[in-house]
């Protein structure tokens, strides 16, 4: 992440919402939004969320970013996903915070309702302000869906296996650790671009809901790993975050369960600590 402390996050689903989240929950003193390892939001029993799992893996993350060499940086760098490799050391998500920010999300306003006086309005430029990725270029929901030769493309060219195996979160991370013992080709730095995507979308910035397995409805976005960095990823980022919202509002509206938590939560947890960006002037 490019600037900020980021929130070291608890432990479990059941847990309450931990200390170490206190000093967000600071920033919004009110009777609904309690501090500490106090209750989290008002008396309404599904206020106590149990959270089945997430496919977020922060730890793991920053294991694997902390490991590559300084040339994988570059390539990194080159890609327009720098910011990332400033990923600090993060240990765990506390699921039932996570729950908690995003039952607070009004996509239509892109706004972080904590209560009547304390909103947060948000959007892909605080995505790129976070994460450091690209914040301008093509949409990338407005390439479609990949077509099958370009899934055929990516599996066998960039992540090397068949269609079923490539689509496994573990074989982009496979591809990402490789070591070498002699400089990169240039098949194999564009395989690390690409499968360097495919790993943080899957784990951090855009999870689904599925085990160890990989969306490639950005797919099109990776066709040419030189062209990357020139598709709005931060867009793509909210977008699914918004989506994920959705998803989690209408399974709490039955239930105090959710199955899945999906889409970049940690934002919400960070976003917070950033100062509101000046607002634009208009030229005459």
């Amino acid at each position: 992440m490019r600037r900020g402390k980021a929130i070291t996050t608890g432990s479990t689903a059941r847990s309450s919402v931990p200390d170490a989240a206190r000093e967000v929950l600071e920033l919004f003193p009110s009777g609904n939004c309690i501090s500490g390892s106090q209750q989290v939001g008002n008396n309404d029993p599904r206020d106590d969320y149990m959270v089945s799992s997430t496919r977020t893996s922060i730890k793991q993350i920053y294991d694997v970013i902390s490991s590559l060499d300084e040339f994988k940086r570059e390539l990194v760098k080159s890609i327009g996903f720098g910011g990332m490799l400033l990923f600090p050391s993060l240990r765990q998500i506390n699921r039932r915070f996570a729950v908690w920010l995003m039952s607070r999300v009004d996509p239509l306003t892109q706004t972080l309702v904590i209560d009547s006086k304390k909103k947060i309005k948000f959007g892909k430029t605080d995505v790129e302000r976070v994460f450091g990725i690209p914040c301008s270029g093509s949409i990338i929901s407005e390439t479609g869906m990949a077509r099958r030769d370009i899934i055929s493309k990516v599996t066998t060219v960039y992540l090397g296996e068949d269609s079923r195996q490539s689509r496994s979160i573990k074989t982009a991370q496979e591809v990402v650790e490789r070591k070498y013992n002699n400089k990169m080709t240039e098949a194999e730095q564009a395989a690390f671009k690409v499968a360097f995507v495919i790993y943080i979308m899957s784990t951090l910035l855009s999870p689904g809901s599925k085990y160890n397995y990989v969306s490639v409805d950005y797919w099109s976005a990776l066709v040419e790993p030189c062209s990357i960095g020139k598709f709005d990823w931060s867009e793509y980022v909210i977008r699914k975050l918004f989506q994920a919202v959705v998803k989690l509002k209408t399974e709490l509206q039955v239930s105090n369960r959710v199955s899945n938590i999906t889409g970049c939560s940690i934002f919400l947890q960070v976003i917070p600590q950033y100062p509101p960006l000046p607002p634009k002037i208009e030229q005459n």
